[in-house]
């Protein structure tokens, strides 16, 4: 009869909201871009944790009947269980297929098994929105169970002490309205404009406000409280809430505002978004309202039952997915199916064989499960023995892991190569953007915009011809004598991703007047502050080389909006992307390709079609061009700049 009771209040329209979030923050680490919002599914499970955890202890703590060892047991057993399992499978795929992920794996698995994970983030500068310059790590989305933990942890002990000094309900809500507006404020004071917003992603203190708006439900809206018997004008009110609370997150969802690494979503739109996640729990768990039946359904009930195990394994598979499977932008629908299609077969077999299991595991059980080996079932057998083997294996994983230099990880040739060049560019662009100002007084001064604005760098080389041949090796790629001559003076300012961060050693070598702006992880959103601080400081250079679109696709409206921006005086080039392992390379330079159509100032440098076909150009990712590609990456910049302007050196 209890057993019923507990099955009759069992809420499958939370499963519901679960599920929604879970396919929310998939579709995210699918496509980032298309579906910018999907992050937000991780306050959602914040909300719920908060809501329920609390409900659960302040209700034990009115009957005396909480007890910190079993509540914590409960903990470790919904917890560890899948996550050990996760740490242990994908070590061991690391260990056997990809070696140089080792490098600190020890640490990520010891902090993740303590709890601290997301510090461990923090203080290692591990980006989350960092997808190409290193390589990805398939732990990487797993900070959020470190804060839930650490939350388990500390936010019992705090309502126990609430209720040690004073059993009135109000010290604990004060203190969770404390907490919230100190966690909210906390996210906005620490956002910085163009600075990587990890830190404030991946922070306890920065993400507490979602945990404490759940927690202080818990406290105002206990669902053992709530009841059919209300008045039809209530039941109204609370649909009403829940419809608009609903749309409402569906819709900031999808907004590019909501952009993880864009301002908005850190001055209040993830607050706003809790906000009204908060909102729909309570009407979810209101028997008056129809949430609970309108999010119940067999799909929505399978995801949600699952959604912790599709949570942990969802990121490993479609990293290991997409090292294997280069092409993706070749199958931007099949690929993603079959990755997902993995994800629900591992979780599956890992909720039917962990999970389910894991209410039941006890240490003696263990022990006396180990011991009775020989006269187990030959299924209970194979099952212990595999267990076996990938324990050995994750155990060999971490034990090898502080031998395996983070050389390995974090400064492979390429990632030197980018720290490297970013640092040249940095020292070399104050004097650069300096005679930069200066060409723009001295041209206004002298009016000489009405004469060719590049009259002066023509009589430059022909004076440097008397010193002899400059780069005499880019001949060999196609270039001139006298082009290589005419690029010794000529002025561009360039904004670019980490692909042209990788090259612009040779870019710089071609054009040493040339203002490079490129690092890890830049999206196309980003450079509209790029390009006014430019404007700001009158150090745009006439020639504009854009290379974006390798992190995230963009659209037509925010491709016009930024030719707009940098006017009709300037010609942009617009370097297309090789990208084959995203699935939005080919609609970034469909809309490139577009552009070039409708503005006259606007050139596109097809490196995506003059670098087909030339695998021996890329880096093992075949995005970025090796120290070989980078020479051709260069220099087909070039001959397509001097072309277009008509400076061909003849």
């Amino acid at each position: 009869m209890k057993k019923e009771q507990e099955k009759k209040k069992y809420l499958t329209g939370v499963d519901g909201l679960r599920a929604l979030a879970v396919i929310g923050v998939i579709l995210y680490h699918i496509n980032p871009n298309q579906f910018i919002g999907g992050y937000l599914g991780v306050l959602v499970f914040f909300v719920l944790s908060g809501y329920f955890i609390t409900s659960h202890l302040i209700k034990n703590m009115e009957s005396n009947t909480f007890g910190f060892r079993d509540f914590y047991i409960k903990r470790v057993k919904r917890i560890y269980p899948q996550l050990i399992s996760v740490l242990a499978l994908t070590s061991t795929y690391i260990l056997l297929f990809q070696r140089h992920l080792l490098a600190q794996l020890y640490q990520i698995v010891v902090t993740n098994l303590v709890g601290v994970y997301n510090f461990w983030q923090i203080f290692n500068g591990q980006s989350y929105f960092e997808r190409f310059a290193q390589n990805e790590s398939p732990f990487i989305h797993l900070w959020t169970l470190s804060i839930e933990w650490q939350y388990y942890i500390i936010w019992p002990l705090v309502l126990a002490a609430c209720y040690y000094f004073s059993k009135k309900k109000r010290y604990p809500i004060i203190v969770a309205i404390v907490l919230t507006i100190v966690s909210i404020g906390l996210m906005a004071g620490l956002y910085r404009p163009g600075i990587d917003t990890s830190r404030i992603y991946y922070g306890t203190d920065t993400r507490l406000f979602a945990l404490m708006m759940g927690s202080l439900l818990g406290m105002i809206w206990p669902r053992e409280k709530l009841t059919h018997n209300v008045q039809k004008l209530t039941s109204t009110v609370l649909n009403s809430v829940g419809g608009v609370s609903l749309l409402i997150i569906f819709i900031m969802s999808l907004l590019p505002i909501m952009n993880p690494q864009q301002g908005f979503t850190y001055l209040g739109g993830m607050a706003i978004f809790s906000l009204f996640t908060t909102l729909l729990v309570a009407v979810i768990v209101h028997p008056a309202a129809m949430f609970n039946r309108l999010l119940t359904n067999p799909i929505f009930s399978y995801l949600g039952t699952r959604s912790y195990g599709i949570y942990l394994y969802q990121f490993p598979i479609m990293i290991f997915f997409e090292t294997r499977f280069k092409n993706i932008a070749d199958h931007p629908v099949l690929y993603p199916v079959i990755e997902v299609m993995l994800i629900l077969v591992v979780s599956e077999a890992s909720y039917q064989l962990i999970e389910k299991q894991a209410h039941k595991l006890t240490i003696s059980g263990l022990i006396r499960q180990l011991k009775s080996f020989k006269s187990l079932c030959v299924k209970s057998q194979v099952k212990w023995g595999v267990s076996a083997v990938i324990l050995g294996l994750f155990i060999g994983a971490v034990i090898t892991s502080p031998f395996v230099k983070a050389a390995d990880a974090k400064d492979s040739q390429l990632a030197k190569t980018i720290a490297s060049n970013g640092e040249k560019n940095q020292s070399e662009n104050k004097e650069l953007i300096a005679q930069a100002q200066s060409r723009q007084k001295q041209a206004v001064e002298a009016e000489t915009k009405k004469a060719s604005p590049f009259q002066a760098v023509i009589d430059q080389a022909k004076q440097n011809e008397k010193n002899g041949p400059v780069n005499v090796d880019y001949q060999n790629y196609g270039l001139t004598q006298s082009q290589l001559q005419l690029m010794q003076f000529l002025p561009i300012s360039g904004i670019g991703d980490s692909v042209m961060a990788g090259s612009s050693n040779i870019l710089k070598t071609l054009f040493p007047q040339m203002i490079v702006d490129a690092t890890i992880s830049r999206q196309m959103i980003q450079s509209f502050d790029i390009v006014a601080q430019y404007q700001q400081e009158k150090a745009l250079n006439n020639i504009v080389l854009i290379g974006l679109g390798t992190n995230g696709p963009f659209s037509n409206d925010n491709l016009n909006q930024l030719i707009s921006q940098i006017d009709a005086g300037h010609t942009i080039f617009w370097i297309n992307t090789h990208v084959p392992s995203r699935q939005w390379q080919n609609s970034v330079n469909q809309v490139v390709q577009q552009a070039a159509t409708e503005h006259q100032n606007f050139k596109v440098i097809d490196w995506y079609g003059y670098s087909k076909g030339h695998d021996d150009w890329f880096y093992e990712d075949q995005i970025h061009p090796n120290p070989e590609g980078a020479k051709y990456y260069a220099t087909y910049i070039a001959k397509t700049i001097l072309e277009s302007i008509n400076l061909k050196g003849e």
